[in-house]
């Protein structure tokens, strides 16, 4: 990863702490501001889609809904 990007992403990401925003949505929007800076449009979209599905996809996760039901 380019030095530059990071610094980017560190920014962006403490700028909203500052505006009192929630961690779970500045960490959220700033990773996804960053990598549509940096992809094009419909490979970020794609990359963002499953990077969330992947994330969702695990049985200890799945474990916790279905055991409230």
């Amino acid at each position: 990863m380019d030095l530059s990007i990071g610094v980017w992403l560190l920014g962006l990401f403490l700028f909203m702490i500052a505006m009192s925003m929630p961690i779970a949505i500045a960490i959220a929007m700033s990773s996804l501001t960053i990598m549509y800076f940096i992809l094009p449009f419909e490979v970020a979209s794609i990359t963002a889609g499953q990077k969330i599905i992947t994330g969702i996809d695990s049985f200890s996760l799945l474990a916790i809904p279905f055991f409230i039901l």
